[in-house]
C-alpha cells in the first residue's frame, strides 16, 4: 500500500506541475483516475465472479 500511495503522490505532483503549463493536465489526471477506478472495479468483479 505504501508503494501505491507513493506513486499516487508522485502522479498528483506531476499533474499539478503539468496543469501549470497545460490547463488540460487536470483533465488528463481526471481521466487517469477514472481509468484506475475502472480497473479496480473490474478486478473486484472478476475476483467475486471467480471466487
Amino acid at each position: 500500500m505504501k508503494h501505491i500511495r507513493f506513486n499516487l503522490g508522485q502522479n498528483l505532483r506531476a499533474a499539478r506541475c503539468g496543469a501549470r503549463m497545460f490547463p488540460f493536465g487536470f483533465v488528463l489526471a481526471g481521466v487517469m483516475g477514472l481509468l484506475v477506478l475502472g480497473a479496480i472495479a473490474v478486478a473486484v468483479i472478476v475476483v467475486l465472479t471467480v471466487a
